[in-house]
């Protein structure tokens, strides 16, 4: 239904939906990037899926310092016809430019 523009869902019914979604970032988190968060967010509400501060322990350590991460997250949501739903990222702490090689928001209505 073209219901999906670029990282953006619009609701084409009310009902629950399954929202599922995660992030890649590769090379590039630091010792230095000391909080991050991350969830979706839709009209009705936000779901934060995971919060922290040392972000980066969380993640591997890469080649020249860095560390390698991936992060998925699931929540049911009740949607209205046309709300939206979007991911949301945040990283604090450090200068550095995040690399987020790939991410995902998928939409499936259940109820």
């Amino acid at each position: 239904n073209d219901d999906m523009t670029g990282g953006l869902f619009t609701a084409p019914v009310t009902g629950l939906y399954q929202l599922s979604c995660g992030i890649n970032i590769t090379n590039s988190l630091s010792d230095d990037h000391n909080y991050g968060f991350f969830g979706i967010s839709t009209s009705n509400r936000g779901y934060t899926m995971a919060h922290s501060y040392d972000w980066y322990k969380f993640g591997y350590h890469a080649a020249g310092g860095t560390y390698n991460f991936t992060v998925t997250g699931s929540v049911l949501a009740d949607m209205d016809a046309s709300d939206e739903a979007y991911v949301y990222f945040g990283i604090y702490g450090s200068g550095k430019t995040i690399d987020i090689d790939n991410g995902f928001l998928t939409a499936v209505l259940v109820a």
